[in-house]
C-alpha cells in the first residue's frame, strides 16, 4: 500500500514537472514577444540614463579632481580651463559612443541587453585635442596620452618634477617639470595612483565601478515597460 502510494506520488510529480516546464517555455515566449515589441522604448530609456551616469562618474572621479586642483594639475602643467575642457571632451566622446544593443537568446526565448562603450584608442586621443599642448620652448606635452596609456612607464627620462616653484608654473601651483639635462637625474612618470594603461585607466575604472547601477537601469527600464 505504501509502495503504491509512493509510486503514485512520483508519477504525479514527474508529470507536474513536465507541465511546469511547458508553462515556463510559454511564459518565456510571451515575455520575449512583449519585450521585442518594446525594445526600441527600452533602448530609448536606457541610453540617456547610462550616459548621464557615466558623465557624473567621470566628473566626480578622484582623477578629474586631481587634474583640476591636485597633483596631476601640477605634474602636467595644467590650468583649470585645460582640465575642465578636457574632461568635457572626454565625456562628450564617450557618451556619444555609448550604445545599447539588444540580442535574443533563443534557447530561453529571452531578450538580452548589453552596453557598448568606446574604448581608449589612438583615435580617441587624437580627437581630444585639449589633452595636449605645446610649451613655450616648443615641447609637446601629450599629458592625456601619458595618463591613459603609459602606466608606470617613464614618460620623460630627462625631466623631473621640481617643487617650490610657486609663481613660475603654468598651472599656478607650486611644482613644475624641469629639464635636468641628464636621463639619470630625471625619469618623470605619472603618479601611480592615477596612471593607467589602455585596458586599465581611470575611465575604465569609472565604468567598472558603476556596473551594478547600469544593470539596475536596464532592469528598471524593462520592468517599467512590461507592467
Amino acid at each position: 500500500m505504501t509502495s503504491k502510494s509512493s509510486r503514485a506520488k512520483t508519477a504525479v510529480n514527474i508529470s507536474f514537472d513536465g507541465v511546469e516546464s511547458q508553462l515556463q517555455n510559454i511564459i518565456y515566449r510571451d515575455v520575449s514577444k512583449r519585450m521585442l515589441k518594446k525594445k526600441s522604448l527600452i533602448v530609448s530609456m536606457v541610453s540617456p540614463a547610462v550616459q548621464q551616469l557615466v558623465s557624473r562618474q567621470i566628473t566626480n572621479s578622484s582623477t578629474v579632481r586631481s587634474l583640476t586642483s591636485g597633483v596631476l594639475r601640477d605634474e602636467f602643467g595644467l590650468n583649470s580651463v585645460d582640465a575642465e575642457a578636457t574632461t568635457a571632451d572626454i565625456i562628450s566622446e564617450l557618451t556619444s559612443k555609448i550604445s545599447v544593443v539588444s540580442s535574443s537568446a533563443s534557447s530561453l526565448y529571452a531578450l538580452g541587453f548589453s552596453i557598448r562603450m568606446f574604448p581608449v584608442t589612438e583615435e580617441l586621443l587624437k580627437k581630444i585635442t585639449t589633452g595636449r599642448y605645446v610649451t613655450n620652448k616648443g615641447r609637446n606635452v601629450e599629458w592625456l596620452e601619458w595618463l591613459l596609456t603609459r602606466g608606470s612607464e617613464v614618460v620623460l627620462p630627462e625631466y623631473r618634477l621640481f617643487k617650490d616653484a610657486a609663481g613660475n608654473t603654468r598651472s599656478g601651483g607650486e611644482s613644475i617639470m624641469i629639464d635636468t639635462g641628464s636621463r639619470k637625474k630625471g625619469a618623470f612618470r605619472v603618479t601611480p595612483e592615477y596612471s593607467g594603461t589602455p585596458d586599465d585607466n581611470f575611465i575604465t575604472r569609472c565604468i567598472e565601478e558603476i556596473h551594478p547601477q547600469i544593470i539596475q537601469i536596464i532592469t528598471s527600464a524593462v520592468m517599467g515597460v512590461m507592467k
